[in-house]
């Protein structure tokens, strides 16, 4: 099973994740994220899973995220998808329903653009992913080469791994053997190993690049969540941050519930739509470690 496999991967490379931070307070359980929402002012929601499935909004979702923008509350996406710039973005939310504006929706996309000013401007970057909608990456004025081209691994200086577009194990053996002839730093985009879809799982960067050999992981450097540059991204956005009246919602313990802790704020885990629907969540809980602060099914 999919996602029970991506569980035991988790696990066995966890220390390369943030520090889970422990604590003695019992998940409570809520019928919706509404019965929560007097406890915060910010919500931090993750999309795959509770907001979406695939390209289709989870029923009634819509309406509470609509609902907590009455009330006053500071209503986000949080989210690891890297392979498109955010007007399409912005377009794909909108379309699932939402009103999202560009300012309320944080990717690791936006990681991305900001960790490249660390790179020396000469530098001729390898795209993994799509070919098309990287006007952003333009912007930038960037050399970037495509995985499509003949010689991609003899002509570039590093990797942007954004979306697993036409990628399969034979060119991630060419990639693994590139980097072990010539070692280059990585930019992962996307650190999810699986996503949920209606009627399948799809495998996201994470699983070819956190699972990589120690060695060549060394020069990898993630931007979404579990590991903190998003969440940086998202608190610049905000006018006052309070860490214990911000809630993390997702619906993966790895991801969104470490690294929401691992931050220092709340968490929410949403158990019907996402990486632990028809699972037994409790029992992943127990065996990890990793606690949320609550349990919802769903929005």
């Amino acid at each position: 099973m999919p996602a029970l496999n991506a569980y035991r991967q988790l696990e066995d490379i966890r220390y390369r994740l943030p520090t889970y931070h422990p604590h003695d307070r019992a998940p409570q359980h809520a019928d919706n994220v509404l019965a929560i929402a007097d406890e915060f002012d910010v919500f931090w929601f993750d999309a795959f899973g509770v907001l979406n499935v695939g390209p289709v909004a989870i029923d009634g979702a819509v309406q509470a995220v609509a609902a907590l923008r009455a009330q006053g509350k500071r209503v986000f996406v949080l989210s690891n998808a890297a392979s498109v710039g955010k007007p399409h973005m912005v377009e794909r939310f909108a379309g699932l329903g939402y009103d999202f504006s560009a300012e309320e929706i944080v990717t690791s996309r936006d990681a991305v653009l900001a960790m490249l000013a660390d790179y020396p401007r000469d530098m001729t970057w390898g795209l993994i992913g799509l070919a098309d909608r990287q006007q952003d990456l333009d912007a930038l004025g960037l050399r970037v080469i495509h995985q499509s081209d003949a010689y991609f691994h003899e002509c570039v200086d590093g990797y942007l791994f954004l979306a697993t577009a036409d990628w399969d194990a034979a060119r991630q053996q060419a990639l693994v053997a590139a980097l072990d002839a010539r070692p280059r730093p990585i930019i992962l985009g996307n650190p999810d190993l699986i996503a949920p879809m209606p009627d399948h799982i799809s495998y996201e960067p994470g699983s070819y690049i956190l699972t990589l050999p120690d060695a060549l992981f060394a020069n990898v450097r993630v931007c979404g969540k579990p590991y903190p540059a998003i969440y940086d991204i998202a608190v610049r956005r905000l006018d006052h941050y309070e860490s214990t009246r911000t809630l993390m919602c997702g619906d993966t313990l790895h991801t969104d519930i470490l690294g929401g802790n691992a931050y220092g704020v709340r968490t929410a885990l949403f158990t019907a739509h996402g990486f632990y629907r028809g699972l037994d969540y409790a029992h992943y809980i127990k065996d990890s470690g990793i606690s949320p602060d609550y349990i919802l099914p769903q929005l």
